[in-house]
């Protein structure tokens, strides 16, 4: 990988699904999911809740993961998880 090809990447937080509700609520409806404030948590934890039909793999649902931003610079950068879902490399431009 050149330098150029380089992806710099920042923790953002880690996402823990759940099926309880939690303090601090905020729906994203256009996401089907409802999440804690990541920002204000001193170790960046979001909470997670989806909603019945949320297009996202069950993988998703169902496993926490660690989220980055990531600058992508020479790269396009598009959401990455694929169909047979093991764990998997999940890239946004920007905040995640």
């Amino acid at each position: 990988m050149t330098q150029e090809e380089a992806v710099t990447m920042k923790y953002n937080h880690i996402g823990i699904p759940t099926t309880s509700t939690f303090a601090g609520e905020i729906p994203l409806p256009h996401l089907k999911v409802t999440v804690s404030d990541h920002q204000n948590n001193p170790f960046g934890i979001q909470w997670q809740r989806y909603w019945d039909g949320a297009p996202v793999p069950d993988l998703v649902k169902t496993v926490p993961h660690v989220a980055f931003e990531v600058d992508c610079g020479f790269h396009a950068c598009r959401p990455v998880i694929p169909a047979d879902a093991g764990p998997s490399f999940h890239a946004m431009p920007g905040r995640v």
